[in-house]
């Protein structure tokens, strides 16, 4: 019995070895708050400013109001979080609107995967070594442009989900 006993404490003790060593590991790879204006790819890496992409939103179908304030925008499978206590919201006129380059959900990937290869590069040629991608959708600042009755409005938002 008391055999059986130390053998239980034994592995419940490695298990959580075993998590604290992965938690330890995540936070040595972990990204920029994808609220920021930069990301890294390694820790303690080079600030790299996100470069600043807009998508328009045309559907009210497409997002989804939460008593917290928080805007939930799924496109094309997509999901985009405003949250506002971490984000900004602004309205914008037709004439900036008019100036905005807006580019498709599904240009996200390539325009994601072109800024690590170009961040990749620079890493290489300076330390010598080839960080890996991030986890999650840090690189990207996406600001996502919608209609609401006669206004348009910016929100900053984080780029949470992929549906394959």
């Amino acid at each position: 019995m008391e055999h059986q006993t130390a053998n239980n404490l034994l592995d419940m003790i490695t298990k959580i070895l075993i998590f604290l060593i992965f938690s330890f590991n995540l936070s040595i790879f972990a990204q920029e708050n994808n609220n920021s204006k930069y990301y890294k790819l390694y820790k303690d890496g080079e600030k790299v400013l996100r470069p600043i992409i807009y998508v328009f939103n045309n559907s009210t179908t497409n997002l989804q109001k939460l008593d917290n304030g928080c805007v939930t925008f799924n496109i094309d499978d997509q999901v985009f979080k405003y949250q506002p206590n971490i984000h900004k919201k602004d309205s914008l006129t037709l004439n900036v609107i008019k100036k905005i380059e807006f580019k498709k959900v599904k240009e996200l990937f390539n325009l994601e995967h072109e800024e690590y290869l170009r961040t990749v590069k620079e890493v290489m040629d300076e330390k010598g070594f080839k960080p890996l991608p991030p986890i999650n959708h840090s690189i990207l600042k996406i600001l996502i442009i919608s209609k609401e009755k006669n206004n348009f409005i910016r929100y900053e938002t984080n780029w949470i989900y992929s549906k394959f």
